[in-house]
């Protein structure tokens, strides 16, 4: 699936390569940015269907994104969206296909009421339109609980998480049940890293991430590894590395993956310090190790100074994987790339059309890794 369109429950990758280093251009999923303008002019000259005019939108939103033209990339969903939007009970998931990939780029622009509003179209275009045991419509849910994490309420995402593991349960999608699980354990992990003189946090954390990995989710048995990974970072956090060591080398020992596990990763500190003007990105580039460890990170390109981006690659140098597998078994190098966008949210007030910015900064990360 394209990255734009992923779900947040799945991986994005997409075919990106370098070509001339000398004019630093990405070329994805081989046609570039001048090849999916013209299908999309073509599409639209010839009153293409529906779906085929979503397909093209997407694809040419998705090079001007990762060209770093953010606006170009949401004005061309936005139009496709309001072309299309009279499908919504015809095509529902190919539409709830572009409000997903316009809240992305939303988020990366910082605009908080819209992305909301992307979000909420996203979700309630599938559960109108789609049995309510689908597991498209239950998923949808998670990414409404993901936005209020986001803007600041965990307990309402919390409470959301557990209730799309109630609802998918009892629709017998037990995937979709062990994600709501899942984010929810996340939540208690962060909290108890967050408050690590709170003892009582970490061993609730401890007790109920333990208990996931006894018994988890019925049809769901192989996310349990998902859970030890959960309670390593716990142990990390509380100064203990033997279980990260021991999860890694088991791992490995079972023969890992054709791409790097990530098990642990800092946070990314920005220096509260300095004022950091908005709506930049970096593409940044490194290596895994066949140890598990990251080298040569680097600033591939970017759009507006990279200076702040030496908290990014400080974070990303302390990251621990489980390394990936060649095609003879053993394990091999990996190269990675990522977009990083240094934004803040936009919101508007209440009864106005008034906008105003947050002082406080966010980076949102997406994975370009071929």
């Amino acid at each position: 699936m394209k990255f734009l369109v992923a779900l947040l429950i799945s991986g994005t990758i997409v075919s990106a390569s370098f070509a001339n280093e000398d004019v630093q251009e990405i070329v994805v999923t081989a046609q570039p940015l001048s090849q999916t303008a013209t299908n999309l002019e073509k599409c639209l000259a010839a009153s293409c269907p529906p779906e085929a005019d979503i397909s093209a939108t997407l694809a040419h939103a998705e090079n001007q994104f990762v060209a770093g033209d953010y606006k170009g990339a949401r004005r061309t969903l936005r139009e496709s969206i309001d072309r299309n939007r009279q499908y919504r009970s015809r095509y529902p998931v190919a539409l709830s296909e572009l409000y997903r990939a316009n809240a992305n780029v939303l988020e990366h622009m910082g605009e908080l009421t819209r992305l909301r509003h992307s979000i909420v179209e996203m979700r309630d275009t599938l559960k109108d339109n789609l049995p309510a045991d689908d597991p498209r419509a239950l998923a949808a849910e998670l990414e409404v609980a993901d936005f209020r994490f986001k803007s600041g309420f965990p307990q309402d995402a919390a409470e959301k998480y557990l209730a799309v593991e109630r609802d998918a349960l009892a629709a017998g999608v037990p995937q979709v049940a062990v994600l709501g699980r899942l984010r929810y354990l996340s939540l208690l992990l962060q909290d108890a890293q967050a408050n690590k003189h709170d003892r009582s946090l970490s061993n609730k954390a401890r007790d109920q991430i333990s208990g996931f990995i006894a018994n988890p989710t019925p049809g769901a048995e192989r996310f349990a590894l998902v859970g030890r990974i959960l309670l390593a970072r716990l142990d990390r956090a509380m100064g203990d590395q033997q279980s990260t060591d021991a999860l890694i080398a088991e791992v490995v020992a079972q023969g890992s993956a054709n791409r790097p596990l990530l098990i642990y990763s800092p946070p990314i500190n920005l220096d509260d310090s300095r004022r950091f003007l908005p709506d930049k990105w970096v593409d940044i580039g490194f290596w895994v190790s066949d140890r598990g460890r990251v080298e040569e990170a680097e600033v591939l390109r970017s759009g507006g100074t990279p200076d702040w981006a030496d908290a990014v690659l400080r974070s990303i140098e302390k990251r621990l994987y489980v390394p990936a597998k060649a095609a003879d078994g053993k394990q091999s190098k990996f190269f990675m790339v990522e977009r990083y966008t240094l934004t803040a949210y936009w919101t508007e007030e209440a009864g106005t059309r008034m906008k105003s910015r947050s002082r406080i900064p966010r980076i949102e990360r997406l994975d370009l890794t071929p």
